[in-house]
């Protein structure tokens, strides 16, 4: 895992967005990978993506999970699988 991981959730803002980032901003914090999070809720930037299920998360650009909630054990199986 030597190279830097960049998550991106796309959501609109709701609780399940917020407790998708917060899940894997602490498993990154905790596991101490290279990361950059970014929290997109910007509408045009969704649509950019095509048609998704919110809140949806990419992980260097590879579509993860979309339409559900993620806790942090799902967060670091999703990130293990990813890197």
């Amino acid at each position: 895992m030597g190279k830097e991981i960049k998550v991106e959730i796309y959501g609109a803002g709701c609780d399940k967005f917020f407790r998708t980032a917060d899940s894997f901003r602490k498993v990154l914090q905790k596991s101490h990978m290279e990361a950059t999070v970014e929290e997109i809720t910007d509408r045009k930037r969704i649509a950019c993506r095509g048609s998704l299920n919110l809140p949806a998360v990419f992980v260097n650009g590879k579509l993860l999970v979309q339409g559900e909630g993620v806790s942090e054990e799902k967060a670091e199986e999703l990130l293990r699988r990813a890197v």
